[in-house]
Formats: C-alpha cells, structure tokens, sequence
C-alpha cells in the first residue's frame, strides 16, 4: 500500500511538468486560430541540442514569413531536454503553425503542424497562399525581425554626432 501511495504522488509530480505534457484535443480551425503563422515548406533538420530546425516556406498562409527562419520544435525548456510535445520535424516537406514565444517561431506536436503538404481540409480554408518575403528583415527573428535594431542603431549615431557638435561648438565659443 505504502509503495502504491508513493507511486501515485510521483506521477503527480511529473503530470506538472513540461516533460509530462499533452495535447488538449482542439479542432482545425481552432489550431488555425491560435498560429500567427502557417506555411508549407521544406524543413532541414538542426542541431538536436538546440531542438531548432531551418524553415524554408514555399507558400504562407497566414501572416508574414521571410525565406528562411529558425524554428524551435516545442516549447523552451532550458537545458532539461525534450518534451512530450515536441514536433518530429523531420527532413523534408512540412505544414507548420507557428507562434513567437519569446522572438522565435516554435511550433510542437499540439499545434497542427504536420509532414506532407496541406490536406484538402487545409487547402479549403486557406487557398492558394502566397510567397514568403524574400527581401524580409525578419530573417529568422519571429517578433521583431532587425528592423528595431537598425532603428536603434541609427539613433545612437545620431545622438553621438549631436552631442559631438555641441560639444565642438562650446570649445569653438570658449576659444573666440
């Protein structure tokens, strides 16, 4: 009996963690509602430790995506590993749903994302899509894409040779 008790309180102690997750049974059009992102493409297998595959969407169908981006293949654990979620994001064609979690796309076996191309019920809803944004900033950056950095950027520049110039222009009083 004693064995049994402690048996039952170990497995709800992992039922809480991210390694003990499942899929709550959601529809088609539900999973479409909750990606920020859905795209056909090709995936090319990362680097496992990483859980992050490259993406290389042929057609989107919701949202904006560039030609190639990162994705991470369930959700951020840290360094404690795989999850139960986590997507087989084998080599080779792909439908993914996407989200940005914290400036990376992660897509997992929960969203809807599957091998293949998109199903009939897929291609009834979405349509024909369209290409990915080749000139795109993003890159593989989900929320922000570079353009905030640049704009950063140019700020700081700009605000140096002011404060350069009024500095000049003081010594250049002083000196008159």
């Amino acid at each position: 009996m004693r064995r049994l008790a402690t048996l039952a309180i170990a497995a709800l102690l992992l039922a809480g963690s991210p390694a003990a997750a499942s899929c709550v049974a959601s529809s088609f059009i539900e999973k479409f509602a909750m990606a920020e992102v859905v795209a056909a493409g090709r995936v090319d297998r990362g680097i496992l430790p990483s859980r992050t595959v490259t993406f290389r969407p042929v057609t989107v169908f919701k949202g904006e995506l560039a030609t190639e981006v990162a994705v991470r293949i369930g959700p951020d654990v840290g360094n404690s590993g795989a999850t139960s979620v986590d997507y087989d994001a084998t080599s080779g064609d792909h439908v993914l749903y996407l989200r940005a979690v914290n400036g990376v796309y992660e897509t997992n076996d929960c969203s809807g994302s599957h091998a293949g191309a998109p199903t009939s019920e897929e291609r009834a809803i979405f349509g024909v899509g369209a290409p990915p944004h080749p000139g795109s900033l993003g890159g593989d950056s989900a929320t922000f894409g570079l353009l905030p950095f640049i704009a950063a950027a140019a700020l700081a520049i700009g605000a140096g040779a002011l404060f350069l110039r009024a500095k000049l222009v003081r010594r250049a009083q002083r000196g008159a």
